[in-house]
């Protein structure tokens, strides 16, 4: 049973090449958890703007810290 690393509601980004194609920001907010895919969870992602949505391997992803 894989376990997700991000919880709803938390920020993350998009890794690598992903990110740097991404025309409308990198920054994306957990909408939802879905089952895994090829052993890696997956994730509904949402923009800030909350105009696009998408799906997202957990691989994919990298948390962002908030500073307090």
């Amino acid at each position: 049973m894989n376990v997700h690393r991000f919880a709803i509601g938390q920020s993350v980004r998009l890794k690598g090449t992903i990110a740097m194609s991404h025309q409308t920001g990198d920054k994306f907010r957990i909408t939802g958890r879905m089952p895994a895919r090829d052993w890696s969870p997956q994730y509904r992602i949402s923009n800030d703007e909350g105009r696009h949505e998408r799906v997202a391997e957990e691989n994919n992803l990298e948390e962002i810290i908030v500073a307090p």
